[in-house]
């Protein structure tokens, strides 16, 4: 394992620079090449590797053994490094290996299974691009990121990690909800039929399962933390990423290496949100944001740091799962022990009695 990661570090070498803290924000990139390594433990867990793998709520501090551990490091100069990357394997005997899925993971693994082969004849299409010369920037965009940078005072502080990987991350449970794509392509059906009667038409965006599905849990989830605590703002907002490499112009290859992604917000009344009507609602307002970001990705480029940084945030994940006799749309989402009681509860609820209340109405027959 350790000579195919060093193999496989030779294609992804960006990985594996530690750029440090300056005294002065500056365009230059700052990079540190002489022994550059990454760190690399291979640990043995006994932890019920089954309990980890499971969909019920579990305590997040669980995860914190299996992450991997970035040590800042001290320079000859005054500069701190900090590592971009770490990489950690956890064996559970007569269980499985903790790992994650990316290109980098997968070219890892077809050289370790093929060793003594060339590491170019191994997974091509996993092979990292570094081209970046055909990007049209927006102009101005770098001294505006910069500036911006400027505004919210990095220092060493800033980047300060955990002494151990192992630290108290508060009360929160981590939950994966599986839903049945059959009923998300049901509720699909249920919010298009009020679209199509208000505007009289088709929608103009693609009402896609990954926009019903966001809607859907965006809904559950303010309802649940208003059931546990009454939420400050009067607006809530959903950010959507967008991948960027399709959509330039000319377009990047799927493989390019580096942050290609901007986000896609969509901005609503939280009284509208919680309403009878707020999943269709959401849905809309979705639907046009990937839209209009899908158009031109970096319309608004300028402004993505400052707009990101200026709302509170939660996390939830989509993904799909099985094949097409068995697909599910898997919701994981970490939120504080009682609040994911709530969620669950009004998740499990909601879609059930939309799908009730949608079979029971009569089919559109026209706009």
């Amino acid at each position: 394992m350790k000579h195919s990661l060093s193999l496989t570090l030779q294609q992804f070498f960006f990985s594996y620079r530690k750029p440090h803290l300056v005294s002065t924000i500056c365009s230059a990139y700052n990079y540190l090449r002489n022994g550059d390594s990454v760190s690399f433990t291979v640990a043995e867990s006994n932890f019920n590797f089954n309990h980890l793998c499971d969909n019920h709520p579990r305590d997040a501090n669980d995860f914190a053994p299996l992450t991997s551990h970035l040590v800042r490091r001290s320079s000859t100069t005054a500069a701190v490094q900090y590592p971009l990357l770490a990489l950690q394997v956890t064996m559970f005997p007569n269980s499985g290996i903790c790992g994650r899925v990316t290109n980098f993971m997968k070219f890892w693994a077809s050289v370790c299974s093929n060793l003594g082969q060339e590491t170019t004849m191994l997974l091509p299409h996993f092979l990292p691009s570094f081209e970046r010369t055909t990007i049209i920037y927006p102009q101005g965009i770098e001294t505006t990121y910069l500036n911006y940078l400027k505004t919210i005072n990095i220092s060493q502080q800033s980047f300060t990690l955990p002494d151990t990987p192992t630290g108290p991350v508060h009360d929160k449970v981590v939950a994966t909800f599986a839903k049945d794509f059959k009923k998300i392509v049901k509720l699909k059906k249920w919010v298009l039929r009020p679209t199509i009667k208000k505007n009289k038409k088709e929608p103009y965006f693609n009402l896609t399962p990954l926009i019903v599905t966001s809607a859907y849990v965006w809904v559950c989830l303010i309802k649940a933390l208003e059931s546990v605590d009454v939420l400050d703002s009067s607006r809530e907002h959903i950010v959507i990423p967008v991948d960027c490499r399709i959509r330039l112009d000319p377009a990047l290859p799927v493989i390019y290496f580096g942050n290609c992604i901007v986000n896609s917000c969509a901005t609503i009344d939280k009284n509208d949100l919680v309403g009878k009507d707020g999943i269709v609602i959401a849905a809309e307002m979705i639907g046009k944001a990937i839209q209009t970001t899908c158009k031109n990705v970096l319309d608004g480029a300028e402004n993505l740091f400052a707009n990101i940084f200026s709302v509170a945030y939660e996390y939830i994940t989509l993904s799909e799962y099985g094949d097409n006799a068995d697909r599910s749309l898997e919701i994981s989402v970490t939120l504080k022990r009682l609040e994911m009681d709530a969620f669950a509860s009004i998740l499990h609820d909601t879609l059930n009695n939309l799908l009730n209340a949608s079979s029971a109405m009569p089919l559109l027959s026209k706009y």
